[in-house]
């Protein structure tokens, strides 16, 4: 379920129990005045347990316990579980104003191929258009996931019958689903760690329009990244280039994963875009672009006056008139401009 921001400890001596700076704290005890506060032989109950607390790296022990409690001793010094944040993004496809998807929860993938999945109580239908240009949606804080090595995770999905398109005329078309992917992530949990992960799905690549069924089909194209490590990349498109585009609402800018890559439209033949961006007017006068929620490496990065023309079903024969290298390291705002 969708946690709230300050979720309870998993183990509660009694209602009160909070998570305060990634530490288990009942605050329904009440603080210990003085030495005296606590019987004897409660004391001496608690040596061994103070030793356990102090290897478990928990606080002090400063609460008084009441006398005979020596479970909710033991569950006060149980370690917190391990949790995962989730938050999420889209870059948007053109000419569209909404695509609203029922989202019930995401998995994760550990390096064994176990999953384990985290839903929400209602999969409830999300605006993705929403979340861009640094927009996130917090889909669940601090939720409890085991402890392991992952290396995957993907969103959960709802009804399709709940899914739409709407387009910037105002049409209103159904969705299909197809294929859900694992985006790469690598990490790992254990005891007391707490992760955030930041997932991003390209619109333009994901949903593939059918004109005989005047429906869409959504394949998630997605990306994944620890947030401590993200990394966003950005630039200014020359004024020239936007001039050659029939419209400057056509131009794109697409990511490709290594260097010198030639570039092409998606196609599920490599080599295919991993993320794309529109070129959007700065108001002053600029033209520019922007990635978010990219990992460490070195890529190609391609500008195109035919972003509008990608059809991610069919292979689209879409001209590119420049192409860059650049590379960017974990946690960097990199540049890159087209002249």
């Amino acid at each position: 379920a969708l946690g709230p921001a300050a979720p309870a400890c998993p183990l509660q001596p009694r209602a009160g129990a909070v998570w305060t700076e990634q530490k288990c704290i009942d605050r329904s005890l009440p603080e210990r005045t003085g030495p005296d506060q606590t019987p004897r032989v409660l004391r001496a109950m608690l040596r061994p347990l103070q030793r356990l607390e102090h290897r478990m790296r928990l606080e002090t022990l400063t609460r008084r316990l009441p006398q005979g409690s020596a479970l909710a001793a033991a569950v006060l010094l149980t370690a917190c579980d391990s949790g995962v944040t989730v938050d999420v993004l889209a870059d948007p496809p053109p000419n569209v104003s909404s695509v609203s998807i029922p989202i019930k929860g995401v998995q994760f993938e550990d390096d064994s191929g176990d999953t384990d999945s985290i839903e929400l109580d209602t999969a409830d239908p999300v605006d993705l258009i929403s979340y861009q240009n640094g927009t996130l949606y917090r889909l669940v804080t601090d939720e409890k996931l085991s402890k392991g090595d992952y290396n995957g995770v993907r969103l959960l999905f709802g009804d399709e019958e709940d899914a739409t398109v709407t387009r910037s005329d105002g049409g209103v078309y159904p969705v299909n689903f197809d294929t859900n992917s694992y985006a790469d992530v690598d990490f790992s949990l254990s005891d007391n760690d707490n992760e955030e992960i930041l997932f991003a799905i390209d619109l333009r690549l994901s949903l593939a329009w059918d004109d005989d069924a005047e429906e869409y089909t959504f394949e998630p194209v997605t990306r994944a990244v620890r947030e401590k490590d993200a990394s966003t990349l950005s630039g200014v498109i020359d004024e020239n280039l936007i001039d050659d585009c029939d419209e400057p609402g056509d131009a794109a800018v697409y990511l490709f994963e290594k260097e010198n890559v030639d570039p092409d439209d998606y196609d599920d033949e490599s080599p295919d875009p991993i993320a794309t961006t529109p070129v959007r007017a700065d108001g002053t006068g600029s033209y520019v672009y922007a990635f978010d929620a990219l990992s460490e490496g070195k890529y190609t990065v391609s500008f195109t006056c035919e972003g509008n023309e990608e059809n991610p079903s069919e292979d689209d024969d879409i001209d590119f008139e420049q192409s860059e290298n650049v590379s960017i390291d974990s946690d960097e705002s990199a540049d890159q401009d087209f002249d």
